[in-house]
């Protein structure tokens, strides 16, 4: 090999991303009265099947039900998600990202939960077949110790917000906002959360898989790659997200994601989220005269891999896995393309066929309009500028706001508003068989207590109806 030839490949080397990923399913909850998820092993296992093909270091913790262990015999489990486990693989990425890091090469650390979450005594946390992973957890033993250039959590499970961000005075969150509990604590970290709220997630068995997790695939495997660079930024996958969502009629069906970039990076718009390397693209690219409209992505045993829904007179750009046949869809068109070339492709409108499959009834109508819309490059600007919004933070332990104080205002100036009024009442009446001066004095007494009386009621007439203001503006 000549001189040039080992500096350019050193260079390459060490341009060349050192990444790892945890993925971590859970079907099984640990909280009493919440029902077992049927998906969130196949959410594990297809989102690990999507990093290994980028070219990522993966560990998939999760048990398989049965369904899933005849569908995915050949997924590359590590073990149980345990908690030992999990952070035993945190703890062998941190040694190989160090290992890069020393090289002069970038790094990069992704964790990826798909399964139950739930928040107790203000913290949240997610869980693991034999435990919890609290938000201290979270920050304590995985951020804080990850010596990656950049981190990325991607969590999908009820009640996600709380794993990265405080509790709010009074049982609720905390104003929508895209700080963590500490700003300026994890810079290099990205979040990508199904809920921003107290709220469920959701499963489709149309998709078999968690809604929210099914959208991030998606967008990772193309879907969202507006400038087909090969790289997902997170205006671009925030974009995409809220795109696919955004028909949805219905609030309560409709996810309510968080995407937020790393504080390090200024623009969301130029903050990778995910990369295809340049060796491994085994591109698929549907040009708008070939386009099917609304097309999703399936394997040779019917698992769906993603959906994507490219503008009129935009070419879309999947970045397929290697295995053959896929199949690519259109929902509206009943027509498909089925892809059996390795090498990276463009699919021409005469290769399009008849389906082969119909699609089945609709289970959940309101999941019907996902995808509906394309998104395009103005929806990613938009995105973007709304990371640029900041809202402060309150603090988890400022319970004393006027939204929690005021009932209790209320109610304490009704009670010596009614009170006083009495006691004047009374008072009057023990002065009828008195003196003069008796009578004078007591009228007097009578008069101070009904003024402190009008006051009191006052009070609670203002505090309640403060309290009722604020209550249908948080709502």
């Amino acid at each position: 090999m000549s001189v040039a030839a080992l500096v350019l490949s050193t260079l390459a080397l060490a341009a060349t991303p050192e990444r790892f990923a945890v993925i971590v399913g859970v079907n099984t909850p640990i909280s009493e009265g919440v029902s077992e998820l049927a998906f969130a092993d196949d959410d594990a296992v297809l989102t690990e099947r999507l990093l290994r093909g980028a070219g990522i270091d993966t560990a998939l913790f999760v048990h398989l039900d049965d369904d899933s262990k005849t569908l995915f015999a050949k997924a590359p489990i590590r073990a149980e998600p345990k908690r030992d486990a999990v952070l035993g693989a945190f703890d062998r990425a941190f040694e190989g990202l160090a290992r890069a890091k020393a090289e002069g090469r970038p790094t990069e650390l992704y964790f990826f939960y798909s399964g139950h979450g739930d928040v107790e005594d203000g913290e949240g946390f997610v869980a693991l077949a034999d435990g919890r992973l609290s938000r201290t957890d979270l920050f304590e033993q995985i951020l804080a110790r990850s010596p990656a250039d950049k981190n990325h959590v991607v969590i999908d499970a009820c009640r996600s917000y709380f794993l990265v961000f405080p509790k709010g005075p009074g049982g609720r969150r905390a104003p929508h906002s895209l700080d963590v509990m500490s700003p300026d604590q994890f810079p290099n970290t990205g979040f990508v959360l199904s809920t921003s709220s107290d709220r469920d997630s959701h499963e489709w068995s149309r998709f078999r898989a968690g809604v929210f997790s099914h959208e991030v695939r998606s967008a990772l495997y193309g879907g969202a790659d507006i400038d087909r660079d090969g790289t997902i930024s997170y205006a671009e996958l925030g974009a995409f997200i809220t795109v696919a969502n955004g028909a949805i009629p219905n609030p309560r069906f409709r996810p309510d994601a968080i995407v937020r970039a790393p504080k390090v990076d200024d623009d969301a718009r130029a903050s990778a989220m995910f990369a295809w390397p340049a060796s491994d693209r085994v591109r698929v690219d549907v040009p708008p005269e070939a386009s099917l409209g609304h097309v999703y992505l399936e394997d040779a045993v019917g698992v769906r891999l993603a959906d994507a829904h490219p503008s009129d007179g935009e070419t879309l750009r999947l970045y397929a896995p290697a295995s053959r046949p896929l199949f690519l869809r259109g929902v509206r068109v009943r027509r498909e393309y089925a892809i059996e070339a390795e090498s990276p492709l463009v699919l021409a409108m005469n290769d399009a066929q008849d389906a082969t499959v119909s699609e089945k009834g609709a289970v959940h109508l309101a999941f019907r309009e996902l995808f509906g819309k394309p998104v395009t490059a103005a929806d990613v600007d938009a995105f973007a500028a709304q990371q640029r919004i900041e809202v402060t933070m309150p603090r988890a332990d400022d319970a004393w706001t006027v939204r929690s104080v005021a009932p209790w205002v209320a109610g304490g100036g009704a009670v010596a508003g009614v009170g006083l009024w009495l006691g004047a009442a009374a008072v009057r009446s023990a002065a009828e068989d008195g003196t003069g001066a008796e009578r004078e004095r007591a009228n007097s007494q009578v008069s101070a207590m009904q003024t402190g009386a009008v006051v009191g009621l006052s009070v609670a007439v203002v505090a309640a109806a403060t309290w009722a203001v604020l209550e249908l503006l948080e709502e």
